[in-house]
């Protein structure tokens, strides 16, 4: 085998790759999605309960629609 070229392939396999190209771009957002949101703990042994640092008065939603709760970022400490 001197080289393998894309112009052997049966055709029936273009649709096969473009789906799985899909589904891997699909899988990677799905991941980078889940691994950003605020309820994942990445560092576990500096603070173990993260949900104990959250203010009475300190929503971690993204979104209130009655604007009880003061402006929240996930970056403070």
């Amino acid at each position: 085998m001197a080289g393998y070229s894309l112009t052997n392939v049966p055709s029936g396999v273009y649709p096969l790759f473009g789906v799985m190209a899909f589904a891997v771009g699909g899988l990677g957002y799905f991941l980078y999605h889940k691994s950003t949101a605020p309820d994942v703990i990445w560092a576990r042994k500096s603070n173990p309960h993260p949900w104990l640092s959250v203010k009475p008065n300190q929503t971690s939603k993204l979104y209130d629609p009655f604007n009880r709760f003061e402006k929240w970022s996930r970056f403070s400490a």
